[in-house]
């Protein structure tokens, strides 16, 4: 649906020649009320850049799909919650980044929005345009700042994103690869990281909307129970312990060690410190015969952190294992 034409004086100009100035036919704009009315187009239509059964603002966003890198990132409603700020902010233009999901393929769209105050109400003035080739480097900008590329797992920068609300509640599992050095040592690092990527693909298999798995670094690995309890996360734990010992990788059967922490905000504690706690807890594990699961609760970790510095209580496990290495 297009408008006619429109004139500057006497002179009378096709609204064809005049778009095509400054837009593309991958791009639509339409005006808008508010986020739920009909939308009034001006140029082109959802059909014409691959988009249907859109008839306001809110029928684009339903799209957005809840797995793209961006989303899967920061959180679906983290990432939502974004873009309802913008839209609701006091700018006079917005633009918002949408992976859309139509027919079970992601689209990117890229959304400028204008607002302009009539009588003392908002209508929006909105550009949509689909584009897939420009807008898709900042899925891959995501994907490689906070995913691991050889196990496929959230990075630690993607950890220290996800730590940043310190009202949310979670146990922290933090798990070593046992005996990593000898099988680098007598089979090689390319081996290593092909086990690596084995463990990756072993953890995704078994993860669920209530755990997320982070690759620490080297063979050191995180994750993180939202919504379970003690006893969820400690049987979810030894799931893990489980998954991984039935690996058989040309003969090389690896296990973890595993340390558990609990956090919460009236702990007294930081959830970055609770990381440490887990941590702790692995080391208890390592040392007391590997591919265990220790557990540190909430009275233990205040003493721990009380008493000493929990940096220095760690640097002095981790001496002490590179010594057993040596």
């Amino acid at each position: 649906m297009k408008i006619n034409s429109f004139s500057f004086g006497d002179d009378y100009f096709n609204e064809d020649d005049f778009f095509r100035l400054i837009v593309d036919d991958k791009s639509v704009i339409f005006i808008a009320n508010d986020f739920s009315s009909p939308i009034k187009f001006v140029y082109n239509s959802f059909e014409e850049i691959g988009l249907f059964g859109i008839t306001s603002i809110e029928d684009i966003l339903s799209k957005i799909d809840t797995k793209s890198e961006i989303a899967s990132v920061i959180g679906i409603q983290a990432y939502l919650d974004d873009i309802w700020k913008k839209l609701k902010s006091d700018e006079s233009i917005s633009k918002i980044y949408l992976p859309l999901k139509i027919n079970e393929e992601t689209k990117v769209y890229c959304m400028k929005i204008s607002k302009i105050k009539v009588n003392d109400n908002y209508k929006y003035m909105c550009y949509i345009k689909y584009d897939d080739d420009t807008i898709l480097d900042l899925e891959r900008l995501y994907s490689n700042s906070y995913k691991d590329s050889l196990t496929f797992l959230f990075n630690r920068n993607a950890l220290m994103i996800h730590n940043k609300n310190p009202e949310d509640s979670h146990f922290y599992g933090f798990m070593d690869l046992d005996g990593f050095k000898e099988i680098n040592d007598n089979f090689s690092h390319h081996i290593g990281n092909l086990l690596l990527t084995e463990i990756g693909k072993k953890l995704i298999s078994i993860s669920n909307e209530n755990v997320i798995f982070y690759r620490y670094g080297g063979d050191e690995f995180v994750f993180m129970t939202v919504n379970y309890s003690e006893k969820d996360t400690l049987e979810y734990a030894d799931k893990i312990r489980n998954a991984i010992q039935s690996i058989d990788f040309n003969g090389i059967k690896p296990s973890f060690s595993i340390g558990i922490s609990e956090y919460k905000m009236d702990y007294g504690y930081t959830n970055f410190e609770a990381l440490k706690i887990a941590d702790l807890a692995m080391y208890k594990s390592k040392y007391s015969g590997k591919n265990k699961i220790s557990y540190i609760n909430k009275e233990e970790a205040s003493k721990i952190l009380k008493d000493g510095n929990i940096d220095e209580i760690l640097n002095e496990y981790s001496k002490n294992r590179r010594k057993c290495y040596s």
